[in-house]
């Protein structure tokens, strides 16, 4: 009896020290969603797309507040999967999850019970306009912007601040072709199936400011050839 309950103990043992195994990600983008509890207000309505690119989009909007309701909050960001849990980062925001044997997705909330979100049958192709911080990249045929919050490069398509980000550039830049932290208002979208080239595009909504010598991580920017 003895001997089998110390065999028990150390395979338990075993499983809890086992080094938690990253998951792969998504081969195809997919866009959960639910509301949760809010704090003066009726619900907020979550509408989370995981990316095959390792980037996450979330939009919330708030329904039922007396004065009036906001307009939709967005966030970029990151995400990682490991044995069933996903770990969601945008700079200092984070967000837990975790899949259920009922193919939920739970919100993970602290003092009090999960809220459950369910997978759409299509994904989100849309998020924004939101407020970025990027590096931004304009070579002889082509405007590129590597996004601080998610680390994906974004071919930038149009948009009316576009113009303005492309002068500003060249003032700015310590070298033509050379990556320049910038702030905008950006929108991003899904390139549809079947195109080449990067995943997604951004339009530049609004032009806010440039940061010469700066990067996302606070190291000397490098030069993208």
């Amino acid at each position: 009896m003895r001997a089998a309950i110390l065999v028990a103990l150390t395979l338990a043992l075993l499983v809890a020290c086992r080094p938690v195994q990253p998951t792969a990600l998504p081969q195809l983008a997919e866009t959960w969603i639910g509301t949760l509890p809010c704090e003066g207000c009726a619900g907020a309505d979550h509408r989370l797309t995981l990316n095959p690119d390792g980037s996450y989009w979330l939009s919330v909007t708030y329904r039922g507040y007396p004065q009036g309701d906001p307009p939709p909050v967005h966030e970029l960001g990151r995400y990682t999967i490991a044995e069933r849990r996903y770990a969601l980062a945008s700079g200092e925001a984070t967000h837990a999850l975790v899949l259920t044997r009922g193919g939920k997705l739970e919100v993970e909330r602290t003092g009090t019970r999960p809220v459950a979100l369910r997978r759409e049958p299509f994904a989100d192709r849309e998020l924004g306009p939101l407020r970025l911080r990027g590096m931004l990249t304009h070579l002889a045929d082509a405007t590129l912007f590597e996004s601080c919050e998610s680390g994906v490069v974004y071919a930038v398509q149009g948009g009316a601040g576009k113009p303005t980000a492309e002068l500003e550039y060249r003032a700015a830049a310590s070298a033509p072709g050379a990556p320049l932290l910038v702030a905008l208002v950006g929108r991003i979208q899904a390139k549809p199936a079947g195109e080449e080239g990067l995943a997604s595009w951004i339009s530049i909504e609004a032009w806010e400011r440039a940061v010469p010598g700066a990067s996302c991580d606070g190291a000397p920017p490098q030069r993208r050839d």
